[in-house]
């Protein structure tokens, strides 16, 4: 393919995602489909593309969906997250397609790829409305320095995908701020690496500035210097 035909589809990709936000009515709906977004192009590019408008989105089929799909429940995300990652990129594709981008049979090929079910069987909990997530944030806020910094940064993790258990087992040698991954021992001792969303590296720094550079446990208690944190601290 030449580079003169990359040009236009490029710039279709981008039109594409800023139809998309538009289509958003607040700010943190937008940053999630961001970060969900981020998250499928880490997924199929191995880390090696970071901009969602460099992604190549035409190139996309229900082939690719599907190895997408895999790879999310390879990296042992919580069925949530992925959904989220798959319904952004449906939804940005379906800008595409009407940009003349990919065709209609090739989207109704990627839609055919069914989502992962968040229903049925006792619930061990459930997504947040965004409202909600911006109601954590705010109370997270009002806490006084180093609890502050230390919830924003808990939360961080799990808006990466982790797990309470899994935030709480983070030594500091596991955060890569240069690679923006994040090491992950997971269920069955299987470790996995997620990537950072937007917002989740400035996070971290902040609280480990105040927590120091010493290696061992990330997160502590509300003394963020000495008690460990375990999944059932209040």
């Amino acid at each position: 393919m030449s580079a003169g035909l990359l040009v236009p589809k490029r710039q279709a990709v981008c039109e594409s995602l800023e139809n998309y936000m538009l289509s958003l009515t607040t700010e943190v709906s937008r940053y999630t489909t961001r970060s969900a977004l981020i998250r499928a192009i880490h997924t199929m590019s191995q880390g090696q593309i970071t901009a969602i408008q460099d992604f190549p989105w035409w190139a996309m089929n229900r082939k690719a969906m599907l190895g997408l799909r895999s790879l999310l429940y390879a990296a042992n995300l919580q069925p949530a997250a992925i959904r989220r990652s798959l319904t952004a990129v449906r939804r940005l594709l379906h800008e595409l397609q009407l940009l003349g981008g990919i065709g209609a049979d090739t989207l109704a090929e990627i839609r055919s790829v069914p989502l992962p079910s968040i229903t049925g069987g006792p619930a061990n909990g459930r997504v947040l409305e965004t409202a909600e997530i911006q109601a954590v944030f705010a109370v997270a806020a009002e806490e006084p320095s180093p609890v502050r910094e230390r919830d924003h940064a808990i939360l961080a993790t799990l808006s990466c995908g982790l797990r309470r258990k899994e935030a709480c087992d983070l030594d500091l040698e596991h955060i890569n701020f240069q690679e923006q991954t994040i090491l992950v021992h997971g269920k069955g001792h299987k470790n996995r690496t997620v990537y950072m969303i937007p917002g989740v590296e400035r996070l971290l720094q902040k609280y480990i500035a105040l927590r120091g550079l010493r290696p061992g446990q990330l997160l502590h208690s509300s003394n963020i210097t000495k008690a460990r944190l375990t999944p059932n601290t209040r």
